[in-house]
């Protein structure tokens, strides 16, 4: 009978289920073994018992190629709690942060191992007619780089309820969530991959800055672009996980970010056979991203600018006269009068007394990286220390890397550039999601450089409720447009300009 089966199905697994412990793993293989048709079959261990996650270096050298985790069975043994009964059934949480590390370290050591892991949904039993696709359905997460996968993720595999799959879901058999380093242009850049389906459109996320990488925000903020993307955000060099101190100054200009731009964007070409793919610049990132799709239109099915930067230093003067005006409303006496100290103007630029109160003074106001965001601190720097997807190096090198990467004069240069005349026309459609309350990059300047930009097709879209990040702070919304206009190559719903 398995025979007949494994010859008809050829991704037939043999799965080893409960396994405790590698001598009691070893009894069973040798039992595998002694059987003529088993022995040509690949074998996987279920992960229903934490000590797995001991175990997985032993269980690959034994030939395991494959762990399957039971998150149903695995919670009970994590928790001590009996998923059957009444007294318990508060106790049972599958998102419980226990189990949730014991399903990282599964994963992690797995990847370490370099053989697969996957998450099996448990459901109670149907009727034999049930679709055959449903009962093997499952989450896989492909090796990759560093460890444990980002937490989003894990709370998805812990919260699957008992119930059969929908057809609906079955795209998730082949999400990714990966952090991977890849070679651009000589130096090692990391990125975190995300998707409920790998065959979706690939989107390019390039950050802002310079210096400051934003998917840890995504904790707080969950964008959903997973849900129509294969998502990328790659950290730029010099920056978060592609922090290096000894990157060479002289590569450290807008045209290397611009070009590394180009090849991380033919790197997910190649990589999940793409011909096109989309690209999001935010803030810094748009000022790179723009002239990356200008560049290369040919890379490009869109551009979305998320925050798109203009003209950066008349967007900062608007920005002091706002703060000046408001604070003055607000009987501030003391942020006045700093701020009178140390104006911005076309000859002086930006003092550094200035940039020394920006941040502080955008956030107070509501307009600097998200509208509800008032500190820097409590919502960009503590979150940052708590973001699970970082090592602890890692999260050391994402402060390293801001500094780092405002030494080499990229500010002065985004300030003084007038994004109109450097890019006045893109030859693939292009779209500005820009936030009402945006003074970090004015929404007045957007809108004024959106309609000088000749493009066969674009559009604008206010977020009414947003600051700085509005496919953050507006995630339907922005998911919404994606959708209907962004993904059928038209400008639905778009302001009127």
């Amino acid at each position: 009978m398995l025979g007949r089966v494994a010859e008809s199905t050829p991704n037939i697994r043999l799965m080893i289920p409960f396994v405790r412990t590698a001598w009691e793993l070893e009894r069973c293989l040798n039992i595998v073994q002694a059987h003529p048709t088993a022995t040509s079959l690949p074998v996987w261990v279920m992960a229903e018992v934490p000590s797995v996650a001991y175990w997985i270096p032993t269980y690959a050298e034994m030939g395991i190629e494959g762990v399957s985790i039971g998150s149903n069975d695995l919670t009970q043994l994590v928790l001590g709690v009996d998923r059957d009964s009444e007294v318990c059934a508060e106790l049972f949480d599958e998102a419980d942060p226990a189990v949730l590390d014991t399903i990282a370290r599964i994963i992690g050591a797995c990847q370490e191992a370099g053989i697969r892991s996957q998450s099996i949904p448990t459901w109670r039993t149907r009727s034999a007619t049930s679709s055959p696709a449903r009962s093997a359905a499952f989450c896989w997460l492909p090796p990759h780089r560093g460890g444990q996968p980002p937490r989003r993720f894990l709370r998805d595999i812990g919260s699957m309820g008992p119930t059969v799959v929908p057809e609906r879901e079955l795209g998730r058999l082949n999400s990714i969530s990966e952090k991977r380093w890849v070679d651009i242009n000589g130096i090692e850049q990391g990125m975190f991959i995300e998707g409920q389906n790998d065959a979706n459109p690939v989107l390019l996320v390039v950050h802002g800055g310079p210096g400051m990488p934003d998917h840890f925000l995504t904790k707080r903020y969950p964008t959903g672009l997973e849900e129509l993307f294969t998502v990328v955000w790659w950290e730029q060099r010099g920056t978060g996980l592609s922090y290096r101190p000894d990157i060479r100054a002289e590569t450290m200009t807008v045209d290397q970010f611009v070009a590394d731009t180009l090849a991380v964007t033919n790197y997910l070409r190649a990589r999940f056979g793409k011909e096109k793919i989309y690209l999001m610049g935010h803030s810094w990132g748009s000022f790179i991203g723009i002239q990356a799709a200008a560049q290369g239109p040919q890379l490009y099915n869109a551009y979305i600018g998320m925050a798109q930067v203009s003209y950066q230093l008349e967007s900062e003067r608007l920005a002091y006269e706002f703060m000046l005006e408001r604070f003055r409303q607000k009987g501030d006496t003391k942020m006045v009068r700093r701020l009178e100290r140390a104006p911005v103007t076309a000859t002086g630029g930006t003092p550094d007394d200035y940039l020394a109160l920006r941040d502080k003074g955008m956030h107070s106001l509501g307009v600097g990286t998200t509208h509800d965001m008032k500190s820097v601190i409590s919502g960009i720097f503590i979150p940052s220390w708590l973001a699970s997807e970082y090592s602890l190096r890692e999260k050391v090198n994402l402060w390293r890397g801001r500094s780092f990467s405002r030494r080499f004069g990229l500010w002065d240069k985004v300030l003084r550039t007038d994004l109109s005349t450097v890019v006045p026309s893109l030859e693939i459609p292009v779209y500005f999601f820009h936030g009402r309350c945006d003074y970090t990059c004015s929404y007045g300047l957007a809108r004024q450089y959106f309609r000088k930009l000749d493009a066969a097709l674009k559009g604008f879209y206010t977020f009414e409720h947003s600051a700085h990040s509005p496919v953050l702070e507006e995630a339907g919304k922005a998911r919404s447009i994606l959708r209907k206009a962004v993904l059928t190559g038209s400008a639905a719903h778009a302001d009127t300009t």
